[in-house]
């Protein structure tokens, strides 16, 4: 049947985007690797889209989701939008420089993917599919990046800097995903029957997770990891006890204790076992950004300002300039320029004002609250869906790691 057809070829699109975000970039060319991404996002998403269209008229018959979800992300999409209307630099609102994070064409494109996703992912061997496509990627991109940190010169391909040069943008943006291919990792070596090989591959892409994230020595991913994967041991021990309270043979999360142990250790002595790898390797990662009260600061004066629609998206570093503490001034970075604050999530507070806030908290609340409701029904009726949780937990993770911190396009795009 042709809309068969089409709709392979419209998942198959959505397959590349997903996966490839986070390795994709344009060697020996002079394109930033955002801005690569930007294109892939695009591209990827034009033929899911056009191809689904084209099935949908090939079968006559157009559904949707009916999810409450979807209903308030657009709503933020909406919010975007008329703010970047009413906002004074249309240009830098719409599209920045090229489809820059935060502009109200690169959000659209975050809903339309969630969109796709949402009608694609329904079927549960497309959703297996992508999951292993990011394992896939994720190990290629944690290989990379590790031989990246010892052979600079020979894998820069034209555009990756030193050893602290990735393809995710800043250092540590690089120890937060490596954080969720850690997280993953558990999930499926805790929760899933996989082949031998495959589990291998697991061990190896959690081992390299790790070395990645000490490191970056990045405390907040050490505090993300370390709390995600409790939860998955208490999990993974509830799930294991019998309505009888009698646990099964061998079903402790040994593993997931182990990085736990590890986040703790690396938290709690972050200075002397924490430095030990960035000094061996040469990694200096100092990166200067507002702290979250200069960014609240700045978002408060910019909301008494522009208290319903704010700034305008995009639009963070002309606020920052106008509404940054005087003390600043006064140090070194008086005329630093930040396009973000402390994360993007506080910095789109200021970019859409109260009704963006409010647009927010009602998305993640509702995620929040119907992921959890189905992980805590479906263990009561003693059911495992693995993949659902993955998913589930991965867009929690991606979502708390943009509000401490402006991650980039891949990490946004993939929580949303």
């Amino acid at each position: 049947m042709l809309s068969n057809i089409l709709d392979r070829i419209s998942f198959w699109a959505l397959f590349v985007v997903i996966t490839f975000l986070p390795i994709f970039f344009l060697p020996f060319t002079k394109l930033p690797i955002e801005t690569s991404k930007g294109l892939l996002l695009v591209a990827g998403l034009a033929v899911s889209i056009i191809f689904w269209t084209a099935a949908r008229f090939s079968d006559g018959k157009i559904t949707f989701p009916r999810s409450p979800i979807l209903f308030y992300g657009l709503g933020i999409v909406l919010v975007f939008l008329i703010s970047a209307l009413l906002s004074p630099a249309l240009k830098v609102s719409f599209f920045g420089t090229m489809l820059d994070v935060g502009t109200f064409w690169f959000m659209l494109g975050a809903f339309l993917l969630m969109l796709m996703s949402a009608i694609s992912l329904r079927d549960e061997k497309n959703a297996k599919t992508v999951l292993f496509g990011v394992i896939v990627s994720s190990f290629i991109l944690l290989v990379f990046q590790s031989l990246h940190l010892f052979m600079p010169n020979v894998l820069s391909l034209g555009i990756l800097g030193d050893n602290t040069g990735n393809l995710l943008g800043s250092l540590n943006s690089l120890g937060l995903f490596a954080g969720f291919s850690a997280i993953v990792s558990l999930f499926v070596l805790e929760f899933f029957n996989t082949e031998r090989m495959m589990k291998w591959l697991l061990y190896v892409m959690l081992a390299l997770s790790l070395f990645l994230i000490a490191v970056v020595n990045f405390s907040t991913v050490w505090i993300i990891l370390g709390i995600f994967s409790l939860f998955i041991f208490v999990y993974k021990i509830s799930f294991s006890i019998n309505k009888t309270g009698d646990e099964k043979k061998g079903s402790f999360p040994a593993m997931t204790f182990a990085v736990i142990m590890i986040s703790l250790l690396f938290f709690m002595s972050a200075n002397a076992i924490g430095g030990f790898l960035p000094n061996r390797l040469g990694v200096s990662n100092l990166e200067v950004r507002p702290s979250f009260s200069s960014t609240m600061l700045v978002t408060k004066a910019a909301l008494i300002k522009n208290p319903i629609l704010g700034t305008g998206p995009n639009r963070f570093a002309e606020a920052w300039d106008l509404h940054k503490s005087a003390l600043i001034n006064s140090t070194p970075f008086w005329d630093a320029f930040f396009d973000f604050g402390t994360g993007i999530l506080p910095t789109f507070m200021a970019a859409t004002g109260s009704l963006g806030i409010l647009a927010w908290l009602a998305f993640l609340a509702l995620l929040v609250i119907a992921g959890f409701k189905s992980i805590f029904y479906l263990q009561k009726k003693n059911i495992l869906d693995t993949t659902s949780m993955v998913f589930f937990f991965a867009s929690i993770y991606f979502f708390i790691s943009s509000f401490f911190y402006s991650t980039g396009s891949v990490i946004f795009l993939l929580g949303f």
